[in-house]
């Protein structure tokens, strides 16, 4: 893992805002994608804690990582 925010998760990983979230999506996916259980649960509770973001944007990401939407851009 690359440098850690709080101890838990990859710096790359981290966002607050929709607009940042899709700019950092490839990267995003990536990581996701090579995370344990455990990683992902944290992952989980992280994307579902963002205050900027809205229900329906959290759900979509969570969404888009786990498979059920893909976006090619």
């Amino acid at each position: 893992m690359a440098k850690e925010y709080g101890g838990l998760l990859d710096t790359r990983l981290v966002f607050s805002t929709f607009k940042e979230y899709k700019s950092r999506r490839g990267i995003i996916i990536k990581l996701f994608t090579q995370m344990n259980t455990q990683e992902i649960w944290i992952y989980q509770w992280f994307i579902f804690s963002r205050p900027l973001l809205s229900d329906k944007q959290k759900d979509f990401i969570w969404n888009e990582l786990n498979g059920f939407i893909y976006w090619e851009g």
